[in-house]
């Protein structure tokens, strides 16, 4: 039972993080570098987002009763909705909906998504390791790292394809978004270690305990990320920009390769919050 359950349950998360990424990446980056986005890909992330929250939250029933009765078990259910299992769910419902209702009523619905990308990345504040450290401080360095988290694999998939049809825009795109990065992803870095050296109190737990050996697994994959973006930015850009005729193909390649390792990365956090347990 057990092992099922958490074949299903990491798959599960992962899914809802690239939803995340998809539905709050996507409405970050239209208002920060005024892309344009499919309309319908992220009003169908926005159901596929409740579905999927909604899902999680019925695995925590048949976790706790040890049943798969306990998906439609009316107490266990009422039960988990007044814990903080309620108060996720609750949340990411919400910002959801409000996410795909904004992305279909135009300009208006501009600040109805973000009020909903904002109450899907508050909802990762309560429950989970960083919520059970009770630190106002680490909410902050949680809510920050997302936030960045979501711009950078968000912009991925427009850049990608705007750079294929327009490779002028699509170096502009990059430029912006270099521009942003020179402050927002050194913070992301530095979120990301405080929180880790706090959830594991040594250093030693990083190489000796499973939770830190995939947490490192994590921290290379982003440093692959890191030099991907560099390429990009430091090379592959520039030369689009200059009228490089092979450079369109090679940033395409590269951004895709960005989204494979963005898309492991997810895997590797959704893994550390299924299957890993935290140092004692």
């Amino acid at each position: 039972m057990n092992v099922t359950l958490g074949l299903i349950t990491s798959p599960a998360i992962w899914l809802l993080y690239v939803v995340v990424v998809l539905t709050v990446g996507t409405t970050l980056c239209q208002l920060l570098f005024r892309v344009d986005v499919s309309t319908p890909a992220v009003a169908a992330g926005s159901i596929i987002g409740v579905m999927l929250s909604a899902f999680v939250f019925a695995l925590d029933a048949v976790f706790l009763t040890g049943s798969w009765a306990g998906i439609i078990e009316h107490d266990m259910l009422a039960l988990l909705w007044q814990s903080q299992n309620g108060d996720t769910l609750s949340y990411r419902a919400v910002g959801f909906a409000l996410v795909g209702v904004g992305c279909l009523t135009g300009r208006v619905g501009r600040a109805i998504a973000l009020l909903g990308a904002a109450l899907i990345l508050w909802s990762f504040a309560q429950r989970g390791h960083i919520a059970d450290k009770d630190s106002l401080l680490l909410v902050i360095l949680l809510l920050l790292h997302l936030s960045v988290a979501c711009i950078w694999l968000g912009i991925l998939l427009p850049l990608r394809q705007l750079t294929i049809h327009d490779s002028a825009m699509g170096a502009d795109l990059g430029e912006r978004f270099a521009q942003l990065a020179i402050w927002a992803v050194p913070a992301l870095v530095a979120a990301g270690l405080v929180m880790s050296i706090q959830l594991l109190g040594s250093l030693s737990d990083l190489v000796g305990t499973e939770y830190g050996r995939m947490l490192l697994l994590k921290v290379i994959a982003v440093g692959v990320l890191l030099g991907l973006a560099a390429l990009n930015k430091q090379l592959l850009v520039p030369m689009l920009r200059n009228g490089d005729t092979g450079a369109r193909d090679r940033l395409v390649k590269s951004i895709t390769a960005e989204a494979v390792v963005g898309l492991a990365i997810l895997w590797a956090t959704a893994l550390l919050t299924t299957r890993y347990a935290l140092p004692m």
